[in-house]
């Protein structure tokens, strides 16, 4: 919501804009992004030197490292590794060796990567490393993008990427936007158990499933 056209598609493109720019810096699956050639770094030796990164790519690792802590590695922007093996083997249709997975395995741990705030520089302790932001970097996005369209004078707004939803401002005479998680059955897809909805404002929801992303090998979802 906006007091006008021309005020709603200016803040639209600036925070467009500003998920473009998290995107080139973020992105695991581009290889010219920030954070592939941050992991490439790795490829020459360990541990490497302190290496220099945006503020974009800082906070995000920033933050990536105390959720690591704070869930005790069940949380790990290093998981890079093992992120490659999976999506190669929904690819090939098969699983990856255990010898694969102990080679990958030498590469993650978020112990593995440093980071020294006063001179926002990042170091990564083994070879081979690759880190992947995907659990917390489309968040991130997302709180940018909204920030940039209150800053615009759009402070009623809904930010959808995905399965990961941020609400601003509920709308006019509201209380919350109107968000609904589908009640599909991921085991049957032709089962409808109901869609349960709610309002959002001034919050975040996140979703994940495998009612679209899964695969099958050896007859086993």
């Amino acid at each position: 919501y906006a007091p006008d056209a021309g005020r709603a598609e200016r803040a639209a493109a600036a925070a467009f804009a500003r998920i473009r720019a998290l995107d080139a810096a973020l992105s695991d699956y581009r290889a010219e992004s920030e954070l592939s050639r941050l992991g490439a770094c790795s490829n020459a030796g360990a541990p490497t030197e302190w290496i220099p990164v945006s503020r974009e790519l800082f906070e995000a690792l920033r933050v990536s490292a105390d959720v690591a802590r704070a869930s005790d590695g069940a949380f790990d922007v290093t998981v890079g590794p093992f992120t490659r093996l999976w999506r190669r083997a929904r690819r090939q249709g098969e699983l990856p060796s255990a010898e694969a997975l102990a080679e990958a395995a030498q590469a993650v741990g978020h112990a593995k990567l440093e980071l020294a705030p006063a001179t926002r520089s990042v170091r990564l302790l083994a070879r081979h490393m690759r880190l992947d932001p995907g659990g917390i970097a489309k968040g991130y996005a997302l709180d940018v993008a909204l920030a940039e369209l209150v800053a615009q004078g759009c402070e009623r707004a809904l930010v959808v990427g995905g399965g990961d939803v941020l609400a601003g401002a509920p709308p006019p005479e509201r209380g919350g936007w109107s968000v609904a998680i589908a009640g599909l059955d991921s085991a049957d897809p032709d089962v409808d158990r109901g869609a349960s909805s709610f309002q959002l404002a001034h919050a975040a929801l996140s979703s994940s499933g495998d009612l679209v992303r899964f695969v099958e090998l050896d007859g086993r979802r």
